[in-house]
């Protein structure tokens, strides 16, 4: 029971937390005059996160939802998708192939 009303008087402070947060709006644009649009050729989807398994999902699911809008003119593609000569020893965290400089 104490736990139960613990969990949820944490759930009502993150609740009232994020009810006072602020709207983000972007506020102005700009763009040089001699830029020309062009529609958009090929992109690289690079996620960043501490846990393989959310990035490699993150660019997975972003890939997708790009291609599906049609966005560029060849498909998306995920950066956990590209063959890389580098594999990260689940040890140490470093890439093999890389030297360090420490």
């Amino acid at each position: 029971m104490r736990r139960s009303l613990l969990a949820l008087g944490m759930a009502l402070v993150c609740i009232a937390c994020v009810s006072c947060a602020t709207k983000t709006e972007l506020s102005g644009v700009w763009k040089a005059d001699s830029a020309e649009a062009r529609p958009m050729e090929q992109i690289l989807v690079i996620g960043i996160a501490e846990n393989d398994i959310n990035r490699r999902s993150f660019e997975d699911g972003f890939a997708a939802a790009l291609n599906e809008q049609g966005a560029t003119r060849y498909p998306a593609t995920a950066s956990c998708r590209i063959q890389s000569g580098f594999r990260r020893n689940r040890s140490s965290g470093r890439f093999a192939g890389v030297e360090s400089r420490e």
